[in-house]
Formats: structure tokens, C-alpha cells, sequence
């Protein structure tokens, strides 16, 4: 009988028989390694999809809260939209008060004068008050109380009166006449007259620098001269224009001026050193009237066309147009806090602008003759016009 070498599969299971602890071990081991990699898995998976969960609900979450941020600023600007609109007609309706007001005074109706006094009366917006809204009243109490001191102060200068302006503290008003006399009036009980003479050409500008120490005229024969604010001694005559002078304003908390030429140019001065330290050609036209906000930022131009251009002071970028008048605008003043324009034109009207809203407040009439300056008191109650 034959004999067969043994098998490999006896050979192993002899094998592992003999070595049979070191083998459970490693089998007990290679379960646990397979089991903790199946768990891991596991856990891995599932940590992954709670992470997704986790991103999916964020995402949610950052889109919802920026769909109620978009309905907030929604809500925000229709909120905003409806105080805007809920403005405009208080605006408007102020608007339609002044204009029925200052029609019934025109046309001497008193009972429409009282129904218009009582709209007024009713304004609850007091922001919108103005000057216009005192001028009103003030014109109407007159109607029912004729001892009423009056709103208008008239003098007869004897001659053609060019330009006007008043003294930073409001005591006194400097008048420019076409015969190269300049008047000095005091203001108040005392009252009080004085002429300055030495120029004969025709006064065309006149102000006040900020100080009130000097008093600065431009003439139509191109010359601005620098006076004391009392009117007894002439300081300087300043050079650059070649052509008469045509309008003239003062920066407010600085020794500067502005003037205007026929020459097309503005210049700014140093009324302290007397020099100029600035030269602006206007798209080489000519500019009729000057004005300087309170806050000196910025400049109101007045055209030959009617038109008003308000620009920046210093950079001279054009700001806002304002149109309305229909012949050249002669006159420009804002009102001391800045909120109004006064202008007034040889269409012999006087306009009040809105500056904020760049619209017209009030027109209103009296002069027969094409009107040549205006100026506000420093107290915003006064509006003094020269024709």
C-alpha cells in the first residue's frame, strides 16, 4: 500500500490546531478592527449626514432671516416712502395756504383774507413756517387792526436805488444809488443818515463783510472799493475787473467777498489784505446777482436768462438750478439760517426758494419797476427790496 504526502488543507488545519491561541487571538482581533472599521464607518456616515443636515438648516435659516431682512428694508422704505409723501402734502397744502392767502390779500377780500389766516393758523408741520408764513400774518392782522405797526417801510432815496444790503448785526442798511452815492441808514428810533461820496460811477453792488468793519462797493465802471463800515474813510480800490461790476456778497466768518463782472469772471477777495486770492470765469457769461450761504458752502448766481444756479463754494460744481423768473435775476439773499433764497428780478417780482427742496415758496409783487437788490435782516424777519 502506497502512502500520500499530507494535504495542504491538513497541513494548515494541523497547523492551526497546534498554534490554535495565537490564531484566536489574531481572530478575535482582526473581528474587533473590522468591527470598530464598520462602526466608524457608521459613524462617519452619519455624522456627515447630520453635518448636511446641520448646512441644509443654516442655509435655510441664513435664507430666511435674509428674506425678513428684505422685508424689514421693505417695510423701512414704504414706511419711508409714506412719511416722504405724507411731507410733500403737508408741503403742498402749505403751499396752496400761502398762495390763497397772499391772493386774497392782493384782491383786498377780507373774508377770504380771514378763512386764509385761519389755514394758517392750522399749520401743524412748524417746520415748514418761514418768512413767508410772517409776512402773511403779519399783512392780514393788519386788515383787522389798522394801527397795526406796518410791514412795509418805504424810503425815498431820490434817485434810482442799484443795490442794498444789511449790516451782519441788523442795525443798519447800506443803499447803492445809480448817481455813485452810497447811503448809510441806521435802523431803529434813532434812525440816522449818512452819504458817502467820491465816485462818480453808478454804485451797482454793495455788502458788508462779515466783521461789519468794512463796507465793500463795485461800481459800473469796473472799480470795488473798500470803505470803513462807518462810511468816513475809503481803505482801497481792488483791481481785476474790466468790466462794471454787477453784483458783490461777503462769505459769512471770513474776511472774503465775492464779486461779479460784466467782464464774465468772479473774483474772490481778502477784504483784510486787500488782495485777490481767487478767479472764476461762469462758462463765460456774466453773473447778475451774487449770494453765499450762512455756512459758506455755497454760491447763488443769477443769470441774465431768468435762471438761478446754485454751486458749490470753491469747487464751483453746479448743484441746482432753480427757474422761475423772466427777466435777468438782479438780486440774490438767503436767509440767515440758510432754509430760504430771496430773489428778485427786473420782472419787478420777489421770489422765495426752498433751498432743501429747490422749489419756489412764494412770489410776491409790489415794485412797479424792475427790481435791482434784496437782502434779509440778520434776524430773518426783514426782507428788504430796491427798485
Amino acid at each position: 500500500m502506497q502512502a500520500h504526502p499530507p494535504s495542504a488543507l491538513y497541513q494548515m488545519r494541523k497547523l492551526i490546531y497546534r498554534h490554535r491561541l495565537p490564531f484566536a487571538f489574531a481572530a478575535t482581533v482582526l473581528v474587533l478592527l473590522t468591527m470598530f472599521a464598520i462602526v466608524s464607518t457608521v459613524l462617519a456616515v452619519r455624522l456627515f449626514h447630520q453635518r448636511e443636515l446641520a448646512l441644509t438648516k443654516g442655509a435655510e435659516a441664513r435664507r430666511q432671516r435674509d428674506h425678513a431682512e428684505q422685508m424689514t428694508r421693505e417695510s423701512e422704505l414704504h414706511a419711508a416712502d409714506a412719511r416722504t409723501r405724507a411731507s410733500e402734502a403737508r408741503w403742498q397744502a402749505y403751499l396752496a395756504n400761502l398762495a390763497a392767502a397772499d391772493a386774497a390779500l392782493r384782491m383786498g377780500d377780507a373774508t377770504a383774507a380771514r378763512a386764509a389766516r385761519r389755514r394758517l393758523d392750522n399749520v401743524t408741520d412748524h417746520t415748514l413756517i418761514n418768512w413767508e408764513w410772517w409776512h402773511l400774518i403779519r399783512r392780514m392782522d393788519r386788515i383787522e387792526n389798522s394801527a397795526a405797526p406796518p410791514d412795509v417801510v418805504t424810503f425815498d432815496e431820490g434817485a434810482l436805488v442799484n443795490c442794498l444790503a444789511f449790516s451782519p448785526q441788523g442795525n443798519r442798511i447800506a443803499i447803492g444809488r445809480a448817481d455813485g452815492v452810497i447811503t448809510l441808514r441806521r435802523i431803529g428810533p434813532a434812525g440816522g443818515v449818512l452819504r458817502l461820496r467820491g465816485h462818480s460811477a453808478a454804485v451797482r453792488a454793495v455788502t458788508f463783510d462779515f466783521a461789519a468793519k468794512r463796507l465793500i462797493a463795485g461800481y459800473s465802471d469796473a472799480s470795488v472799493i473798500v470803505w470803513s463800515a462807518d462810511g468816513r474813510e475809503m481803505l482801497a480800490e481792488l483791481p481785476g475787473h474790466t468790466a462794471g461790476i454787477l453784483a458783490l456778497t461777503g462769505v459769512a466768518q471770513t474776511d472774503l467777498a465775492v464779486s461779479a463782472g460784466l467782464d464774465a469772471t468772479m473774483r474772490v477777495w481778502n477784504t483784510q489784505t486787500f488782495t485777490q486770492i481767487g478767479n472764476v470765469s461762469f462758462r463765460g457769461r456774466p453773473v447778475h446777482a451774487l449770494a453765499v450761504s450762512p455756512d459758506g458752502k455755497l454760491l447763488a448766481c443769477g443769470l441774465a436768462d431768468g435762471r438761478i444756479v446754485i454751486t458749490e463754494f470753491g469747487s464751483w460744481e453746479t448743484v441746482a438750478r432753480l427757474d422761475g423768473h423772466a427777466e435777468p435775476v438782479s438780486g440774490l439773499a438767503f436767509s440767515p439760517d440758510g432754509t430760504r433764497l430771496a430773489s428778485v428780478s427786473a420782472d419787478t417780482t420777489l421770489r422765495l426758494w426752498d433751498v432743501a427742496r429747490q422749489e419756489e415758496v412764494i412770489m410776491l409783487r409790489g415794485h412797479r419797476r424792475p427790481v435791482t437788490s434784496v437782502a434779509f435782516s440778520p434776524d430773518g424777519a426783514r426782507i428788504a427790496t430796491a427798485s
